[in-house]
């Protein structure tokens, strides 16, 4: 009988460890995907307000959004790219590039598509990592319908290297031996 209660005792004493872990963790998890959110929701907002921006809707104007793109691209440490809004959707300009740059078609990830998905909805839209023809590098990407007289004409992109994810996960103080990942 002793052998019996003593595992029994062990048995609780190892669940209620395993349960306050699992409460820890849970906590952590719902912290980082806050900041996360928080800070997507930022880059929405700034995007949104570059795609009001009149000389977007006027492909003649875009040398001028290019050089105002600067100032996002310092302050966000994003890039910008103006895609078309009928499929296959192409860059039309890219921050990553000089002015005037040919550039490939907008790559599509096999999940989501901020691009398609913004198209789609008419609303912003952050879409599923994929690998950037340009800037070499997976990429997740917050794509932003550019509307004019209720149409959606471009879609406005802004990209962000995993890298960039991972210095800002890396600021979270995690228990050794734990790991996260950003999905």
């Amino acid at each position: 009988p002793m052998i019996l209660v003593s595992g029994w005792l062990g048995y609780r004493n190892v669940a209620a460890l395993q349960d306050e872990q699992d409460r820890h963790a849970d906590n952590l998890a719902a912290n980082i995907m806050q900041a996360v959110d928080t800070e997507l929701v930022a880059h929405i907002h700034a995007v949104q307000l570059l795609a009001g921006y009149p000389m977007l809707g006027d492909p003649d104007h875009w040398q001028e959004f290019y050089r105002h793109a600067q100032t996002f691209i310092e302050t966000y440490n994003a890039h910008l790219i103006v895609t078309n809004a009928e499929p296959p959707l192409r860059m039309l300009l890219n921050t990553r590039v000089p002015w005037g740059t040919v550039l490939p078609m907008h790559p599509v990830p096999k999940g989501r598509s901020a691009a398609l998905t913004a198209i789609e909805t008419g609303k912003p839209a952050v879409g599923d990592l994929t690998f950037g023809p340009v800037a070499r590098s997976e990429v997740v990407a917050i794509g932003v319908p550019v509307k004019r007289a209720g149409a959606v004409r471009y879609v406005l992109v802004a990209t962000y290297t995993v890298g960039q994810f991972r210095e800002r996960l890396e600021t979270f103080a995690v228990p050794p031996g734990w790991s996260f990942s950003l999905r």
